[in-house]
């Protein structure tokens, strides 16, 4: 595995976790 697909799918995964902690929570946001 790449580094680069390694960094692309930490980050996706941390932005898709953000995505649906602000929509579970939209009062914080």
């Amino acid at each position: 595995m790449s580094l680069d697909l390694l960094l692309g799918g930490v980050l996706g995964a941390a932005l898709l976790i953000l995505f649906l902690a602000a929509l579970a929570r939209p009062e914080r946001f």
